[in-house]
């Protein structure tokens, strides 16, 4: 690919090679649906162009992610590692081998390997949510219900970490299991002489972080429908206390970063489920990004599965290990 002439203040010369930056930009419906009809889903991304893209300091090796709106749900089209950060037009078509975006001022191009364009991906409640830009800023979203503000997504913007990685989740689909789930199965197989191989562990901190994230969407969850919420994590064997006049629902929360829907429950969850069935819910925050480059995990976005009320028999429950206590012991 020829060398592009830079226009923006997006030079890699400009930072510390560690700094990458995450951006967001939207496609206009009119644009991805047009792209859409053509039958150009599934091709690939090779270039965005806009006229306000040189400010925002761009450079090579940073990520765009691409995004939409489909009646009023944020879409995540695709994305786009930087090329040469922002360059002109006469420029791009150079690289390009073609016309570029004629009423655009800056364009930016892709590095390869190239991603392709998806139209029907919508991103999660939740995750919507939780994207940010830099300075804390989210993105406007109807507090009552799923619908972002028309101009919502108008201006590109540069977004945090957990942000990028909550993009960069659902454009992976990956589907692991929680680290609840992993550890009891590498102890029974530890305790049964069979060991697994060893994997990266996930810290305290960062187990910590996913499970404030995920008490944190199912209690934001439980308040907008006009639940008073408490945290009783810590003196109960259950998670969150909800009442609603004469309502009542004792909540078991489950926060994972993959998506496989498995959970590990304690003897006592599994006793108190029993117990209080016609009370009792489960929320399970799937797919929660976890940014762990600062002095602190910070997790974020995640995908709810609420069962309320929650039948625990309705599903299959497995026992992996016992405890035995030996004859004479």
């Amino acid at each position: 690919m020829p060398e592009a002439e830079r226009t923006g203040v997006g030079s890699e010369a400009d930072r510390e090679v560690d700094s990458l930056a995450y951006f967001m930009y939207q496609w206009a419906q009119e644009t991805w649906r047009g792209y859409r009809e053509d039958g150009l889903e599934g091709s690939p991304i090779d270039a965005i162009a806009g006229n306000r893209l040189a400010g925002l300091g761009i450079a090579r090796d940073d990520v765009v992610y691409i995004v939409g709106q489909e009646e009023g749900r944020l879409l995540l089209i695709g994305k786009l590692t930087v090329a040469d950060g922002v360059v002109d037009r006469a420029s791009a078509e150079r690289a390009l081998g073609r016309g570029a975006y004629p009423d655009a001022r800056d364009h930016v191009l892709a590095a390869e390997p190239k991603t392709s364009m998806r139209f029907d991906r919508e991103v999660p409640e939740a995750d919507a949510r939780a994207i940010e830009s830099t300075d804390g800023t989210p993105i406007h979203i109807d507090p009552s219900e799923y619908r972002l503000d028309p101009q919502a997504l108008r201006t590109a913007r540069q977004l945090t970490p957990v942000s990028a990685q909550i993009f960069e989740r659902l454009l992976d689909q990956s589907f692991g299991q929680s680290p609840e789930v992993e550890d009891l199965e590498d102890a029974v197989a530890e305790a049964a002489g069979r060991p697994r191989p060893r994997r990266a562990r996930v810290s305290a901190a960062a187990r910590r972080g996913i499970e404030r994230r995920a008490v944190d969407v199912a209690s934001a969850l439980y308040a907008r429908e006009g639940w008073e919420v408490e945290d009783v994590g810590d003196v109960e064997s259950y998670d969150l206390h909800c009442t609603r006049e004469d309502e009542e629902r004792r909540v078991e929360v489950k926060g994972s970063t993959g998506r496989v829907p498995k959970v590990a429950l304690t003897a006592n969850e599994v006793e108190h489920a029993r117990h209080h069935a016609s009370t009792v819910a489960l929320v399970w925050v799937s797919g929660i990004a976890l940014d762990e480059t600062g002095p602190e995990p910070l997790a974020g976005g995640g995908t709810p599965l609420v069962l309320d009320p929650w039948n625990i028999e309705a599903g299959e429950l497995r026992p992996v290990a016992f405890e035995y206590e030996l004859p004479g012991g």
